[in-house]
């Protein structure tokens, strides 16, 4: 028979009933208590940071870009400034003068402008990683970079410092590497044009550009390197305004703790490559024309240049140079129209000399004997482009009004002015 309780006294019957509720009631309140803790923002980068809360709510509020590694908005470059930084990092970038905030930098930034105020001789710059600050008023003891540098004030003619920022590091520690383009001009077979450098590859990080005549410093970390310079044109035809000329590249380029600072030339581009003859088209015909070789447009038959499209066409009274193959063409002008403009005649296009044609002259037809034992050219200031072969006579177009010929061999030790007469030109020893 089942025992009662009696007298306020637990029966042995209910006994073990009553544990199992007292054990299985308190868990369970130990389970609710912990709906009982506190839920909200747990990241204290956060602006909403609640330091109270146990379970994060998933709705911290990260609108404040200097707080935050990942912010939303970044500085905008300056107009002008001393200073260009180039961001190889998927990071954004806060950097400092001294303990002064300046600009949080967009990662993957290329040519990033900024303007820095020049406040003694020397500038303590330093970059954090935006994921390393968690206050931009107080950053923390150890930068990822910093460079004493002495700055420019921007109101000065000079090319900003260039800042590369990467993470390809062999060790700690950053050098300078000095770009020095000298001035260019055609009469020395360099193109005044504007170059582009780039790290490692064509499609690498661009870390600065520089025109002629200048010289600039780039600091960059401690590394092996490879310079690329792309060299380009201002183009206002094309969709990119450029007009690429084409690419060098340097040998590989080392920065160490020795070897903290390197000296770097960046090679002109030539008008006409090595291997190449030029021919130099002057246009006084009155209107804009197209230069052909035989049937093709002259631009079809360049060498040396990535982009050639549009050259054929020539504007009245500019020059063009062509860098072409050497031998011999039958060059046509053509007016827009498809009609033509000049008689057409052959040139001999030689590599060691860059051959003057000037379109709208009238010309005759020459026969030349050349009775020596030399190879020869003919020409006035320039080289016609008319060759002749030892003891070869053959027929060449020179300009109407050239009376008296220059002739000479390869190296000018054979050099002798020679009357036309008759329409003939006889070369004697």
């Amino acid at each position: 028979m089942a025992r009662r309780i009696l007298n306020n006294r637990i029966t042995p019957t209910y006994l073990s009933s009553w544990l199992m509720l007292l054990f299985f009631g308190g868990f369970l309140a130990g389970c609710n208590s912990q709906f009982d803790e506190k839920t909200g923002c747990t990241d204290p980068r956060s602006l909403n940071y609640d330091p109270d809360a146990v379970y994060d709510s998933g709705e911290c509020d990260y609108s404040d870009s200097y707080r935050y590694y990942m912010p939303e908005y970044w500085s905008e470059t300056d107009e002008e400034g001393n200073l260009v930084v180039v961001n190889q990092t998927v990071s954004p970038l806060l950097l400092y003068s001294g303990s002064t905030h300046l600009r949080v930098i967009p990662p993957k930034a290329e040519e990033f402008l900024v303007d820095i105020p020049v406040k003694s001789e020397t500038t303590h710059l330093s970059i954090y990683k935006a994921e390393d600050v968690d206050y931009v008023e107080s950053p923390p003891q150890r930068s990822f970079k910093s460079w004493v540098v002495v700055l420019r004030a921007t109101d000065y003619e000079e090319v900003p410092l260039g800042w590369v920022v990467s993470d390809l590091v062999t060790g700690e520690g950053s050098g300078s590497i000095m770009l020095s383009y000298p001035h260019s001009n055609l009469d020395e077979n360099r193109l005044p044009c504007n170059v582009d450098v780039y790290l490692h590859s064509k499609t690498g990080g661009r870390i600065t550009s520089v025109k002629p005549g200048t010289d600039q410093e780039v600091r960059i970390d401690y590394g092996t390197y490879r310079l690329w310079f792309h060299y380009w044109e201002s183009d206002p035809t094309s969709p990119e305004s450029i007009q690429t000329l084409g690419w060098k590249n340097t040998s590989d380029i080392v920065l160490n703790a020795n070897y903290k600072s390197r000296d770097v030339l960046i090679p002109s581009f030539e008008a006409v490559p090595e291997d190449a003859a030029a021919i130099m088209v002057v246009n006084r015909y009155g209107e804009t024309l197209s230069v052909k070789m035989g049937d093709r447009y002259i631009e079809n038959l360049v060498v040396g240049r990535e982009n050639t499209q549009g050259m054929s066409t020539i504007a009245n009274r500019d020059t063009m140079i062509y860098p072409v193959t050497p031998g011999c063409y039958l060059l046509n002008f053509e007016e827009l129209d498809g009609s033509q403009a000049d008689a057409r005649f052959y040139v001999d296009l030689n590599k060691l000399f860059v051959t003057r044609i000037v379109s709208g002259v009238a010309r005759k037809e020459i026969v030349v004997n050349n009775q020596t034992e030399w190879s020869l050219f003919l020409g006035d200031d320039y080289y016609l482009g008319a060759e002749m072969d030892p003891q070869q006579q053959k027929s060449v177009h020179l300009p109407e009004n050239l009376n008296l010929v220059n002739v000479f061999n390869s190296d000018s030790t054979f050099f002798k002015p020679v009357a036309i007469v008759n329409d003939t030109l006889t070369i004697t020893e």
